[in-house]
C-alpha cells in the first residue's frame, strides 16, 4: 500500500497556494501549473462567464496558449469548464487561433491535440507547425453500461 511506503515521504506543513473552487477547477488548474503551465490571467463577465489564460513556452519558441472556461450557458456541445487554444509563432508571428481543439499539450518536440473526436500530433518547426498526424479517431466509440466489478 502507498500509506506503507519509504518511498515518498508525505509534507504535513505544505499548503498549496492560492485556489480556484471547490469543484474540478481545484484540481485541473494545480495539474496545469505543475506540468510547466503559467497562468497569465484571470477574467470574469459577470457571475457565471470567467476565463483562465494558460501559456506554456514550445520548442523552437512557439507559445502554446490556452483560454479555460469556466460558464454556464455555454456554447452546444461545451460543458461548463471547456477550454480553446492559440499558437503564438517565434518572434511575434501572427497568432493561429484554434478554437476547435478541445485540448493541447507539448509531447517532447511535438504537439499534440484532440479535435472533433481525433487524437492528432504534429512536429514543432522553426517557422510552422508541421503536417498533422492522425493517431486515433475515437468516433466509433460509444458509451457501454458496466456494472462492477469489471
Amino acid at each position: 500500500m502507498i500509506h506503507d511506503t519509504t518511498e515518498v515521504r508525505r509534507d504535513p506543513r505544505f499548503q498549496p497556494a492560492g485556489g480556484y473552487g471547490g469543484e474540478c477547477l481545484g484540481v485541473y488548474y494545480p495539474r496545469l501549473l505543475r506540468d510547466g503551465w503559467i497562468l497569465k490571467d484571470r477574467l470574469h463577465e459577470g457571475r457565471s462567464n470567467a476565463w483562465t489564460i494558460f501559456e506554456k513556452q514550445l520548442p523552437k519558441g512557439w507559445l502554446l496558449r490556452k483560454y479555460a472556461h469556466e460558464q454556464t450557458g455555454s456554447p452546444p456541445g461545451k460543458g461548463c469548464y471547456w477550454d480553446e487554444h492559440e499558437l503564438q509563432p517565434p518572434k511575434d508571428g501572427p497568432t493561429i487561433s484554434r478554437p476547435q481543439w478541445e485540448w493541447a499539450e507539448q509531447d517532447g518536440k511535438s504537439l499534440v491535440w484532440a479535435e472533433g473526436g481525433c487524437l492528432f500530433r504534429a512536429p514543432i518547426h522553426a517557422q510552422k507547425i508541421g503536417t498533422p498526424v492522425l493517431l486515433h479517431d475515437f468516433n466509433a466509440m460509444r458509451f457501454e453500461a458496466r456494472e462492477a466489478p469489471y
